[in-house]
């Protein structure tokens, strides 16, 4: 159960930054490790689902 947790925790921790490097405001910093940040969660999303 705390495994699950950490997993949904996770994922929307990495949906938050990448909602958040989407944006106009982004930091350079930020959009430079987008994709990387981005296929984190494609990955993630893919095992655990």
């Amino acid at each position: 159960m705390e495994e699950k947790n950490t997993y949904e925790r996770l994922e929307n921790s990495l949906i938050e930054f990448v909602e958040r490097a989407s944006k106009q405001e982004a930091t350079a910093e930020e959009v430079e490790v987008l994709p990387a940040v981005a296929n984190v969660l494609v990955t993630i999303l893919f095992q655990t689902h």
